[in-house]
């Protein structure tokens, strides 16, 4: 059996393993603090919605690019890597600076004339939706890149499986415990920290995590434009 045969029996295991998760957590954990959870899902969807201003076409060309940036040599990957991720870091800050400086003004704005009241989430974790959707960003661009060798599993149960089990275990203790939204949401920005941190751990155990920076060759050349 090849490694991709392999690798798609076991990533169909931790999807079937994931759904059941997921079903059992929206009859029996879910329901005991739908609040929480509604604001645990809204930071994530919209976090997601901004991921496109983050990555500015860096996620899709992880796997475009790469057959040519392999082809060159092996380690010309470790360019095209460290390019996108230096690409992402540089437009989320820039994007994210944007924000910081427009959102007071929009804020004022809309909670003065438009009736928005200040504790609406959008306007409480708006600093917390940013961080995650950088942070998520940088995920999937090294998720698709890890793609390129083959492995879809352990990103599969980090992107997936991890979070199907971490949001029902905030739930239960904000339940239990009653902890606040706030210390949820930042719960939820540490499980994609370590998302994050598991991905590049994987990839330097694949021996894959070499990067080097060279923007001015990547925009240079004729397959990147």
């Amino acid at each position: 059996m090849g490694v991709i045969q392999r690798q798609g029996i076991k990533q169909s295991i931790v999807s079937y393993i994931s759904v059941v998760i997921g079903a059992l957590s929206t009859v029996f954990i879910y329901p005991h603090n739908l609040e929480l959870y509604g604001l645990i899902q809204f930071v994530i969807s919209i976090a997601m919605l901004l991921m496109p201003f983050f990555s500015v076409g860096s996620i899709t060309s992880t796997v475009k690019y790469f057959p040519y940036f392999n082809a060159k040599s092996p380690k010309d990957n470790s360019h095209l890597l460290g390019n996108l991720l230096t690409i992402t870091i540089i437009s989320s800050s820039i994007f994210i600076g944007i924000i910081f400086l427009i959102a007071p003004w929009i804020i004022t704005h809309f909670t003065e004339t438009n009736g928005l009241s200040s504790t609406h989430p959008i306007v409480r974790y708006y600093k917390p939706i940013l961080l995650i959707g950088a942070v998520m960003t940088l995920s999937e661009i090294i998720t698709r890149y890890t793609s390129n060798f083959q492995r879809i599993v352990v990103p599969k149960i980090l992107n997936t499986f991890l979070p199907k089990v971490i949001i029902p275990a905030i739930i239960l203790a904000a339940t239990h415990f009653d902890i606040s939204d706030s210390i949820g949401i930042s719960l939820i920005i540490g499980m994609y920290l370590i998302v994050l941190i598991g991905l590049l751990c994987y990839l330097k155990h694949l021996k894959e995590l070499q990067l080097s920076v060279q923007l001015k060759a990547f925009f240079n050349n004729e397959k990147s434009k």
